[in-house]
């Protein structure tokens, strides 16, 4: 008599397959046949955070910045000794009326000169 060998203990062991395991090569599988809906998404997602930052989203911190560089260092004692210290140079001219215009310059002066309740300024 010859035993069947898919009868008994140990052909019902390996016929099961453990619930807990996963098959990695099913789950590749899976994650191939959707690619064109996991990259739609992936783009669309992208574009969503695009246009949220380009149109939607104020930005938190701005900075300006000038620096002037003096060469020389003089004491002021009367104005045209200054006025010819100052020289013809373009660059020079060019660094003083940054200076000029810096945001800091004018939050000095306009904290200084109390132009918030003057009405003229406001």
């Amino acid at each position: 008599m010859l035993k069947d060998p898919t009868r008994g203990p140990s052909a019902s062991i390996s016929a099961q397959t453990p619930e807990d395991e996963i098959d990695l090569m099913e789950l590749v599988r899976t994650l191939w046949r959707a690619k064109w809906l996991i990259m739609a998404c992936a783009v669309l997602g992208f574009l969503i955070g695009v246009w949220y930052g380009f149109f939607q989203a104020t930005p938190l911190y701005t900075a300006r910045a000038t620096v002037a560089l003096e060469s020389r260092e003089s004491q002021v004692t009367d104005l045209t000794s200054v006025m010819a210290g100052l020289g013809g140079d373009q660059s020079t001219i060019n660094t003083e009326v940054e200076v000029i215009r810096s945001r800091g310059l004018a939050e000095k002066l306009v904290d200084e000169l109390d132009l918030v309740k003057d009405p003229e300024f406001n």
